[in-house]
């Protein structure tokens, strides 16, 4: 649902502004991912290889887990797809 989406990323960039450097000029696509996940019914799982993050820092995992967010890396992927190579 478009509204959902839009509704979620103004909602996440109310809450945690510093998400997105505007400073460095650079794409800040962190919100839209996040957005597009809680907005998806069920919701969807985020998959990064970022670490950590912080009030002050914020990244995708942090985010997730204070919105209740899963969110898993790629060999957690690999491995609960059960996918082979």
């Amino acid at each position: 649902n478009r509204r959902g989406v839009q509704a979620e990323i103004v909602r996440i960039m109310q809450t945690y502004p510093k998400l997105v450097d505007t400073g460095k000029g650079k794409s800040g696509g962190d919100p839209f991912v996040i957005a597009q996940a809680l907005a998806h019914n069920p919701r969807l799982v985020i998959v990064t290889q970022e670490a950590g993050g912080s009030a002050d820092k914020p990244k995708i995992p942090y985010v997730c887990d204070q919105e209740r967010l899963r969110h898993i890396d790629l060999l957690a992927l690999i491995e609960e797809e059960d996918w082979t190579f």
